[in-house]
């Protein structure tokens, strides 16, 4: 099955991510990890992302799953690009 079509500008994934990021630090403050420590936060992130990839291809018929999964991903990249800014 493929998914390749345009996204209409308005969904401004850079905005969305933006809430994400604050969403999760509402939920879990600001979180001082190890690198390795965010690598595996991250890992368990692309894990929830590659399951919901795997149902979609498999018939599952849901790409908002796929897409809040892959925000997720990318705001907890985004949490570990700013790991300088606050150690």
């Amino acid at each position: 099955m493929s998914f390749y079509r345009e996204i209409p500008w308005e969904l401004n994934n850079v905005a969305i991510i933006k809430e994400e990021r604050k969403r999760q630090n509402k939920k879990w403050g600001l979180q001082k990890h190890t690198l390795r420590g965010w690598l595996s936060i991250l890992k368990e992130e692309v894990a929830e992302l590659e399951c919901v990839m795997t149902m979609v291809d498999e018939g599952y018929d849901n790409m908002t799953d796929v897409r809040k999964e892959a925000i997720q991903v990318a705001a907890v990249a985004l949490s570990i690009s700013d790991v300088e800014m606050v150690e």
